[in-house]
């Protein structure tokens, strides 16, 4: 049986939450363990929010499947942890890192303004550590889905949750940065709210700050240096004034200077 990567994907990503209350939302849960034994036809059961755990039976990851359905967190735990090794499995019997579903994802943005990345989920959007990502990439997976403004869907997704290595990995492959990745209000930028200004991502990596001597200022470093051997200056992009907003608060509980929130706000 040719296995559906996307979806065993989604499994392994989710079980690493260990919430069996999220994961049995997504799949329907065969409450009676002896059922999920008796033997099935797959072509039976469709792969997504209305399927069972018996799609994966007669798969490398039955055994997790498994262990999900009656809810034994110990065992999901240890198999989980298998997870890259579940993933590479799969590739080797064909799995295909281009499938994906047609879910939309809904993000609700700064300033409250919600919009749709479109195209559907493919298994690139559930990797969750670098190491994954490589698989997918290095076995032919698509980079370059776009988002409902045509900017990047990964580079949109991966942002949200602030996955630096990620981002990077995919600038060095080749993923389009130059699209929008979302809208913010007018007022971040010394407008009228009302009026939706684009961000790009270099505009994106405005938002972010965290300490100076961290990895993931390193790593931020690393992006910054990037766009600039691409012609975009990231210090030369204006800072929202919700970014403002925190680094004034932050100076203000820790007692800094004049001098030294404008010192922080020159290298962040």
């Amino acid at each position: 049986m040719r296995l559906k990567l996307f979806h065993i994907v989604v499994l392994c990503t989710i079980l690493l939450q260990l919430n069996c209350y999220k994961i049995t939302s997504s799949f329907k849960r065969v409450v009676v363990s002896r059922h999920l034994q008796e033997p099935v036809d797959p072509k039976s059961l469709s792969v997504g929010s209305k399927s069972d755990y018996r799609v994966f039976q007669k798969t490398p990851v039955w055994d997790l499947a498994y262990a999900l359905a009656v809810c034994d967190l110990g065992e999901v735990e240890e198999l989980a942890k298998k997870h890259k090794e579940i993933i590479d499995i799969i590739l080797q019997h064909g799995g295909d890192p281009n499938l994906h579903s047609q879910i939309k994802y809904s993000h609700t943005d700064y300033n409250g303004y919600s919009y749709t990345i479109m195209g559907g989920y493919s298994p690139l959007l559930y990797a969750k550590i670098l190491e994954t990502l490589q698989l997918l990439v290095e076995a032919g997976g698509n980079i370059h889905h776009q988002n409902k403004y045509g900017g990047s869907l990964l580079l949109a997704k991966y942002m949200i949750y602030d996955r630096l290595d990620q981002i990077l990995y995919l600038l060095e492959h080749g993923v389009d940065y130059k699209g929008v990745m979302s809208y913010t209000g007018g007022s971040e930028y010394g407008k009228p709210n009302e009026e939706k200004v684009p961000l790009f991502l270099v505009d994106k990596r405005r938002y972010e700050f965290g300490g100076l001597d961290t990895k993931w200022y390193q790593q931020k470093g690393k992006i910054i240096r990037f766009l600039a051997s691409q012609g975009i200056d990231y210090w030369k992009t204006p800072i929202p004034q919700t970014i403002l907003n925190r680094i004034g608060e932050m100076s203000k509980t820790n007692n800094w200077s004049e001098r030294k929130k404008n010192e922080f706000i020159s290298k962040y």
